[in-house]
């Protein structure tokens, strides 16, 4: 009777997962465009990516990555130009990474005017390259992931991480991540009474990336349709990490946490009005031709290869980067599809902003999906 029950419990928490992710995903309230491809559901955000949460973004990677790898941090701030932060830090010495204003001073003038200015905090961002908007992209889905485990307690919120023990998705279905989790699902078997959660439970999505050409069609919407303030509330996932990096806020001022484990912020001054012209949306597909029907025929294009479980696992630890392997897909056999990382293949160009909007492949009980819902 005892091992019933568990395991009833447990499969009330999954169906509790999925329930929640088609109203959590990306943000309450949110229009999300779902359709049909292969065996597959995409849902492709309708507005772009705002500077808040891209800056929530950098601060994270500040916090994480910051101490131990501050070029992480450099390379994912738009239009900054390296050789004019080294020569601050070798001026000033290197504590001066501690103030987010050498960077901005250090970026493109539109990163201070607009990306950094209080008044535009809920404006689309732009000016951020290819590459940055797809590590983003990844970076979302494993905070999409995480705030879930958070959520039902099977993981504990810890503001301040390491490089080595931030919640990765590809690293924790591939059993190599080394963080610690909460709790973890009852079996109702004896001999084996727990287990984490793995890929075939259909809790954790893939990476969000940016849409193909041809689901940047779906929506019926120009660039310029998207510039426009998207409120930022407690029901957006990322407020977690909000909390722990904004301290205070106002038209001309903005307030920084620099690092969660101690106080200390700084403040970011802009009275500016700036107009910006959005010249168009970043998509997935970097080269000339159409689109193709198979998504992994995109990445490749892309110089990003398939890699299979057990490769994944055996060069895991040799991995060069924060983000080196992604989870693209499911493919029919229910298993992840690894795909490794993104190579920095299309610069930013400063002379034309576009913006950057999010989908996702998955299945259907991953995006939470009732069968029989219509889609496009």
């Amino acid at each position: 009777m005892k091992t019933s029950i568990k395991l009833l419990f447990a499969c009330l928490l999954i169906i509790g997962f999925r329930a929640h992710a088609q109203k959590d995903l990306f943000y309450k309230g949110s229009q999300i465009n779902y359709y049909k491809a292969d065996s597959e559901f995409v849902a492709i955000m309708q507005r772009p990516v705002t500077n808040r949460e891209y800056i929530i973004y950098l601060m994270w990677l500040r916090n994480t990555f910051g101490p131990n790898y501050p070029e992480i941090v450099w390379h994912s701030f738009p239009g900054l130009n390296k050789n004019s932060l080294q020569g601050v830090l070798s001026k000033e010495g290197f504590r001066a990474m501690d103030d987010i204003n050498t960077i901005i001073s250090c970026c493109e003038p539109s990163v201070r005017d607009y990306m950094f200015n209080p008044r535009y905090l809920d404006y689309p961002v732009v000016g951020v390259s290819w590459q940055n908007a797809n590590r983003y992209g990844a970076w979302l889905a494993d905070r999409y992931n995480e705030n879930r485990m958070i959520k039902t307690k099977f993981l504990s919120y810890v503001p301040v991480r390491t490089e080595l023990d931030y919640f990765r998705t590809d690293a924790y279905v591939a059993g190599k991540w080394q963080g610690q989790v909460r709790k973890r699902l009852a079996t109702g078997d004896k001999s084996n009474p727990e287990r984490d959660f793995e890929w075939t439970d259909n809790i954790f999505i893939p990476a969000f990336r940016l849409p193909t050409k041809k689901e940047t069609t779906i929506t019926g919407k120009s660039a310029g349709d998207y510039f426009t303030a998207y409120p930022f509330t407690k029901t957006n996932f990322l407020y977690y990490w909000y909390k722990e990096h904004f301290v205070a806020e106002n038209d001309t001022l903005m307030e920084l946490r620099v690092s969660t484990d101690y106080e200390f912020s700084e403040k970011i001054i802009c009275k500016k009005k700036v107009q910006i012209q959005i010249s168009g949306e970043l998509n997935l597909n970097i080269n000339t031709q159409d689109d193709p029907a198979d998504l992994l025929k995109i990445y490749g294009q892309n110089q990003q290869d398939k890699i299979e479980m057990v490769d994944y696992k055996a060069d895991f630890w040799n991995a060069d980067s924060y983000l080196s392997y992604l989870i693209i897909s499911t493919d029919s056999t229910n298993k992840p599809i690894f795909v490794t990382g993104y190579k920095d293949l299309a610069p930013a160009n400063y002379k034309e902003f576009k913006v950057f909007r999010l989908a996702c492949s998955a299945t259907q009980k991953q995006l939470g999906i009732k069968p029989g819902k219509k889609t496009k």
